[in-house]
């Protein structure tokens, strides 16, 4: 599964500015290296709490606002509304392309 490219940008940020090496954080939050490079690079989603002492560890909870979603399962909640916006984003679209079509068809109609 690939993260959105948002997270895992704002993550490798937020290390970069505290000037952590990837094993660095790593030995810090108690998970492998490779942990940490699979999140930045967006073949693992995070939890929730690990965004959160990830961005503890960086002194980055400026760009990590996580009290926004709340709660033990608050990471998910905001993936799943990112999920709800992308799939509405989609029905719009497809809403819009078929105005186009019928206003088209319409046009064509008339034209005869």
């Amino acid at each position: 599964m690939r993260t959105d490219r948002e997270i895992r940008v704002v993550l490798r940020a937020a290390r970069k500015r505290a000037g952590l090496k990837q094993g660095e954080l790593a030995a810090m939050l108690f998970v492998d290296r490779s942990t940490i490079s699979k999140v930045e690079t967006g073949d693992i989603t995070p939890s929730y709490a690990l965004v959160k002492e990830w961005a503890r560890a960086c002194h980055a909870e400026d760009l990590i606002n996580l009290d926004l979603t709340g709660g033990a399962n608050g990471w998910r909640k905001l993936l799943d509304l990112e999920s709800l916006v992308r799939e509405l984003k989609e029905k719009m679209d497809l809403v819009k392309l078929l105005k186009r079509r019928k206003t088209r068809t319409i046009t064509r109609e008339s034209e005869v």
